[in-house]
């Protein structure tokens, strides 16, 4: 049998030299709004591959961010930056309450300060850039339907209708959740700003699915990073369907798709549940959370330096050698960044497990959020696996240890600490000297697993069973 590392209480502490398995930094500056916008809209196009209605409309520049070099203006400056006419230009200042410094001196025109004006100007250019993107969005909306009540209202503008004709309600709604991103990431200065200020907001509740889209952009750029927590509570993201968490991967690498779908019926795994919930946990915490195109990247093998890493931080699964006591390091020296990733999720559907017996008292040891069950990382990694992929190989190594049944840790602690016999129970000197001792028994002395097993035993229970020091001054 075979059971991750134990955890202990300091294991859930952030570190800052933990193993990373992929590269953080984002693909694109988050802080460059005519960057950001641009690359969405490639984005759009090339990778999610929104249908194109309209091959020839040209997207018209952005306007560019407006540098006010002078600290007076004039009317006829205004009427440049806004495009609007003079005398417009003035109705609007009066409306905004802003005034001339003072009457303008014969054959002078009267001037603003640049701070007067500064917040109405970047109004006008805000404006502007909306107006700009509905054209950029015009190439992916289809010709308005003309007989829905909308298209009644507008009928004096064909571009209009198109907008808001009812059977293109899903890109509208994804039109207006872009332009309310971009406006709060230009007003907080950044895309991680902006996830500063909006990751407590109620993603948690009803959302436009639209949003989905922008939170996939935003993985897939890595200008977002979210723990398996908020991933979960992102509504948007959790409720798209597997055919959209799968879109990126099956448009990027189709080939590579159909060869993990066929090794995955070749499990001949007959619950279609678990099928399913297998899509959407590799989606979830592999591919969309590491911003992956695929996955052939989970076989990238790691040094020996990096394994070493993976062991002290107890992220790998390793043999259960009985009462909480655990081989600190992987039978086999092959091992993927993708085993690492999928011990991760192991962890977090054991811990989460665990939170929920001690809240209800259910005893349910492998059942993770959203009632997926720990089965469907063994699916996963015997699916990657399966040598039916590039040169008939897998893209990951077998293991012994999870091809053997495995056992929540929690439930280990839980049940040690219920017969006051757990490997964890005993003074830490006393654990060093028995993991030291164990390490040398398999790696010097070539004992068997099952005879190292049964030494564990015996081992614990003479330790557990000697009574406790008398105290000075008593017997």
């Amino acid at each position: 049998m075979s059971i991750a590392f134990q955890p202990r209480a300091e294991d859930s502490q952030p570190s800052h030299t933990a193993f990373t398995p992929f590269p953080t930094t984002p693909r694109i500056p988050d802080n460059d709004l005519i960057a950001l916008t641009t690359d969405f809209f490639d984005w759009l196009e090339t990778d999610w591959q929104l249908p194109v209605f309209i091959m020839e409309a040209q997207r018209p520049p952005l306007p560019p961010p407006l540098a006010l070099t002078k600290a007076f203006y004039t009317i006829k400056d205004l009427a440049c930056f806004s495009g609007y006419c003079q005398p417009y230009v003035r109705l609007l200042l009066r409306n905004h309450g802003i005034f001339p410094v003072g009457p303008g001196k014969r054959g002078n025109e009267r001037v603003y300060r640049k701070q007067d004006v500064a917040p109405l100007i970047e109004q006008w250019r805000w404006k502007r850039l909306i107006q700009t993107l509905d054209h950029w969005w015009h190439r992916f909306f289809p010709s308005a339907c003309e007989t829905c009540t909308r298209c009644q209202k507008n009928r004096r503008d064909p571009f209009t209708r198109q907008l808001h004709c009812s059977s293109n309600d899903s890109l509208f709604r994804l039109r207006s959740v872009f332009a309310h991103f971009l406006g709060e990431v230009h007003h907080l200065g950044s895309v991680a700003a902006w996830w500063r200020d909006y990751h407590m907001g109620p993603w948690g509740k009803y959302t436009s699915s639209a949003w989905g889209i922008v939170f996939i952009y935003l993985l897939d750029r890595r200008l977002l990073y979210l723990s398996n927590d908020e991933l979960l509570q992102l509504e948007p993201i959790r409720n798209k369907g597997n055919h959209e968490l799968t879109r990126l991967w099956r448009n990027r690498r189709p080939e590579e798709y159909h060869q993990f779908l066929q090794a995955l019926k070749a499990t001949n795994y007959k619950d279609n549940s678990k099928l399913e919930q297998a899509w959407r946990v590799l989606c979830l915490f592999a591919l969309l959370k590491y911003g992956l195109s695929g996955i052939a990247e989970l076989g990238r093998p790691l040094s020996a330096e990096e394994i070493l890493q993976v062991c002290s931080e107890r992220r790998l699964v390793t043999t259960h050698l009985g009462s909480g006591i655990f081989l600190p390091y992987p039978l086999t020296t092959d091992i993927r960044v993708g085993h690492v990733i999928l011990d991760d999720i192991r962890h977090y559907f054991w811990q989460y497990a665990a939170g929920q017996e001690r809240k209800s008292g259910t005893k349910r040891w492998d059942q993770g959020p959203c009632n997926w069950q720990q089965m469907t990382i063994s699916v996963i990694e015997q699916t990657l696996a399966a040598p039916m992929y590039e040169q008939a190989k897998g893209i990951l190594s077998r293991r012994p240890e999870t091809e053997r049944t495995l056992i929540n840790p929690w439930r280990i602690s839980y049940k040690g600490k219920l017969a006051d016999a757990g490997y964890t129970l005993l003074p830490s000197a006393v654990q060093e000297h028995l993991m030291t001792y164990f390490t040398y028994c398999h790696q010097e002395k070539h004992m068997e697993l099952a005879s190292l097993q049964g030494r564990a035993i015996e081992l614990i229970h003479f330790f557990t069973w000697l009574p406790p020091p008398l105290q000075p001054g008593k017997g």
